[in-house]
């Protein structure tokens, strides 16, 4: 039977079975985590933001696009894993996976709304800090 995720902790690991819910047969079982699997996913998670909350705009927009690029580049098998892990036609499917790149994409688009700056706010590095802050036509006039 096939076994998704393992356990950090090293322990016997728990399981629960995963179901194809157009069949009703057992495709896999999942590994439940651990209490000390959730605490390593949250360390670790808490270390990757101090790192990724540093990084420029340009390079997440880099990252972002790669994300993207794979997506779109298995955007077939994402649709397949959906239908037989959710059931959904593959037709929904991949209309899915085109909603979840479309995120993506905008995602990718945040740097250049968000590259400007205000008086009076100032980032630890620069004189001035990146914020987002919605254009009007009249701003855009003055």
């Amino acid at each position: 039977m096939k076994q998704i995720g393992s356990s950090n902790d090293g322990a016997v690991a728990r399981t629960a079975p995963v179901f194809d819910p157009a069949t009703g047969a057992q495709t896999a079982e999942v590994v439940l985590a651990t209490v000390k699997d959730v605490d390593h996913a949250v360390t670790t998670a808490a270390e990757a933001f101090r790192t990724w909350r540093d990084t420029s705009l340009t390079a997440r927009s880099r990252i972002l696009f790669a994300f993207r690029e794979l997506a779109d580049k298995h955007r077939d098998d994402l649709a397949r894993l959906i239908t037989a892990e959710h059931g959904k036609v593959l037709e929904d499917a991949r209309g899915e996976v085109a909603r979840g790149i479309e995120v993506i994409e905008f995602a990718c688009g945040r740097g250049s709304s968000v590259r400007t700056s205000r008086p009076g706010s100032t980032h630890r590095r620069s004189a001035s800090r990146s914020a987002w802050w919605p254009e009007s036509p009249r701003s855009t006039s003055r």
